[in-house]
């Protein structure tokens, strides 16, 4: 049965520059305004710090401010560890949920891709040549959350933060200085290490399943389920289209051309306004 709605999990920390932030809390509105525009009509938890200043206008169902003990507020990925591991055991986990970043664009509905047989979906990286170590294999942009088995999602959450505090312990204690995966590419590290060592053959993007704590992890390829793909040129951002991709990931170098392509090919246009807190709005093109 296709799922009849989506919820989305969003963890985002404000920056200590208000300009970025303020530009942030603008790519997270065209975000929410893409997964409309696209059928996606569940509610939206946006996960943060307790210290963080959340704009009151925001479109989301419901602000969630968590600080884990002994957490700093920089530790951004540890901190999303816990968060996703409390929103998947809460009373808001009802129905199938996408945890996604806010930096993403939905093209399509994602409704049908929870027919698929999985528990949790992981996402490749867009690369295409092999990759060594720990980086550049899966992009966690987005995770899709189905809830065919919601005790099974928990049950990877719970082994999942688990892992995390693992291999950030393991990582401290290898390098004389720690090692700073609590702040950056800790989630995909830790997804990672949660598959099995033969889960990924030469980076060739294989839908596979796996068993992990007792849930149903599949890999899915990344043009369809989490599209990253762009190439740098000298007359700008090449971004091709593909028929079957649901959504947009315009992490790193690709964020500041989020706005231009919602505008090209979603029609969604951020026009400057002071008829929100963070000075930009979304208007139909």
């Amino acid at each position: 049965m296709t799922a009849s709605a989506i919820d989305l999990f969003i963890y985002y920390l404000p920056k200590n520059a208000p300009e970025r932030t303020r530009l942030d809390y603008a790519l997270l509105d065209l975000m929410v305004a893409s997964a409309r525009r696209a059928g996606v009509a569940g509610e939206i938890s946006l996960y943060t710090h307790e210290t963080a200043s959340v704009p009151p206008d925001l479109r989301v169902t419901r602000v969630v401010r968590i600080a884990p003990k002994d957490v700093p507020p920089r530790d951004v990925q540890l901190i999303r560890a816990y968060a996703m591991r409390d929103f998947v055991e809460s009373e808001w986990f009802t129905r199938p949920a996408m945890a996604i970043e806010y930096d993403e664009l939905f093209e399509r509905n994602p409704a049908r891709a929870f027919n698929l047989p999985f528990d949790v979906g992981l996402t490749y990286a867009c690369w295409t040549k092999e990759q060594e170590g720990d980086f550049g294999k899966l992009n966690g942009g987005v995770v899709y959350l189905n809830y065919r088995n919601p005790g099974a999602v928990r049950s990877y959450y719970r082994a999942y933060v688990e892992k995390f505090l693992e291999i950030k312990e393991e990582m401290d204690n290898r390098f004389s200085r720690p090692y700073r995966m609590a702040e950056w590419g800790g989630d995909e590290i830790t997804h990672i290490r949660l598959l099995p060592p033969d889960a990924f053959d030469n980076h060739r993007q294989r839908r596979k399943t796996f068993s992990v704590a007792g849930a149903s992890v599949m890999t899915l390829e990344s043009v369809r389920f989490n599209c990253q793909h762009a190439e740098r040129l000298d007359t700008g951002l090449q971004i091709p289209t593909y028929p079957e991709t649901l959504v947009r990931h315009f992490n790193g170098w690709r964020k500041p051309y989020m706005a231009d392509y919602a505008e090209r090919n979603l029609g969604l246009q951020l026009v400057e306004s002071d008829e929100t807190s963070w000075g930009w709005k979304v208007a139909p093109t």
